[in-house]
């Protein structure tokens, strides 16, 4: 952990990639993240936001870039003023002004993009037609992640996940659920109600050391195969930590964003933020000492594979773009996981409904040729590898195929030249 006795800095290792349905529907990667050093003691910050995809939100490219912009001249400024004495009074009132200050600070910019790219008579008639804010069109979910002599300041408001990583590779959250949350309503810095919708938090590492943080859009969770995926991500984080410092993350990490955002993913816009302690290698094996020695090869640390289409005929075009709920409906944050199960079972049903409509059929029928519909017709067909999809647009979704973890990738060898995943990951 970096505090008072440990000045180093942390390492922030970035990767980002532009979804697959972006790329088919002709959009930009709406994700946008960066990191900064903060303060005198090795601080680090680093911001990751997730602008909307819905077609109101049509600026939310830019409206994430300004959210980190925004969340990291905030926390700069914030941090200076607390000086280099951290406490928990210092954290804890960090963490109070965030909300107020980054939505503040956001607006501001939002404004002074708007005062040199001004909406066109059509897009303010849009805006008008749905009492839109000038705030709507940039709407974008923001996670921010301060490490700071000993302390660990987070804020989050949308989507996306934070999660904390031992270095024996437990987890935990640093900041609290929001059950209004279901993958297709976010939160949003672009709503009135904009402050109230942040959580929060101040920990105290030297009470509870830190391997590492990660911050990742939602891309990276719905392309994971658990549920939970936290704890498996968790230790093989810390597995992989143990065997290698920040040089091989910052090759690894932004193959892990391109295996989400690819159709064999979540097919979303993905970025990962991955904050790694000073010493981190040495954190990692000490708490880990059952973990074969470093550089030697290791089969399938626990690395899952993202889940595998059947056929890329198979799906929609992808997820419904996300949009800010405005209005306040939020559904529930696990109905999207849920409506994943429902699919599938129905999906199960319908394929042994046919299978029993296919023998029936057949017992009918003479024997010296195909079974018959009763309208004469040769009886349909059905595909074990497609099976049609149920009506209901970006609800019909197939379930994706998966494999074992471990069974196809090998993990941590040295100078490997495949991309390793740390994964089971979904939101």
């Amino acid at each position: 952990m970096t505090n008072k006795h440990d000045p180093r800095p942390w390492r922030v290792i970035i990767g980002s990639a532009r979804g697959s349905t972006h790329e088919t529907r002709h959009l930009p990667n709406q994700d946008n993240a960066a990191s900064q050093a903060v303060g005198q003691a090795g601080g680090v910050v680093a911001a990751v936001a997730d602008g909307h995809g819905a077609g109101r939100h049509f600026r939310s490219a830019t409206g994430s870039l300004l959210a980190v912009r925004a969340a990291l001249t905030v926390i700069e400024r914030l941090a200076a003023e607390a000086g280099d004495r951290w406490d928990a009074d210092a954290a804890d009132a960090l963490r109070g002004q965030l909300p107020l200050a980054i939505v503040t600070r956001w607006r501001e910019l939002v404004a002074d993009h708007l005062a040199g790219h001004p909406y066109t008579a059509d897009e303010q008639a849009a805006l008008d037609a749905k009492s839109d804010g000038p705030e709507i069109p940039y709407g974008s979910t923001l996670l921010v992640g301060l490490v700071v002599d000993g302390w660990l300041v987070c804020a989050q408001i949308g989507d996306g996940d934070m999660l904390a990583v031992q270095p024996d590779g437990g987890a935990w959250f640093p900041v609290g659920g929001d059950d209004r949350l279901d993958g297709l309503h976010t939160t949003s810095l672009c709503q009135r109600g904009a402050v109230a919708s942040f959580r929060t938090a101040a920990h105290d590492l030297r009470a509870e050391p830190l391997l590492a943080l990660q911050l990742s859009t939602d891309g990276y969770g719905n392309a994971q195969v658990a549920e939970p995926w936290q704890p498996a991500v968790a230790k093989d984080l810390a597995g992989l930590a143990a065997r290698h410092d920040h040089r091989w993350f910052a090759q690894q990490v932004p193959l892990w964003a391109e295996r989400c955002a690819s159709a064999e993913g979540s097919g979303d816009d993905t970025t990962i933020a991955v904050l790694l302690a000073p010493d981190s290698v040495r954190l990692a094996a000490a708490a880990q000492p059952d973990l074969p020695p470093r550089g030697s090869a290791v089969s399938g640390v626990g690395i899952a594979a993202v889940r595998l289409p059947r056929s890329a005929a198979a799906y929609p075009p992808g997820p419904a773009p996300r949009t800010s709920d405005t209005a306040g409906r939020l559904p529930s944050a696990r109905r999207q996981v849920t409506r994943r199960r429902v699919v599938g079972a129905g999906l199960a049903l319908v394929l042994a409904a046919a299978a029993v409509a296919g023998a029936l059929l057949a017992s009918r029928s003479s024997g010296s040729g195909p079974a018959s519909h009763p309208t004469g017709r040769p009886a349909p067909k059905v595909s074990s590898s497609a099976a049609p999809s149920p009506a209901g647009g970006h609800d019909s979704v197939q379930p994706r195929a998966t494999t074992t973890a471990g069974a196809s990738h090998a993990v941590g060898t040295a100078g490997g030249g495949s991309s390793s995943r740390p994964g089971n990951t979904q939101e």
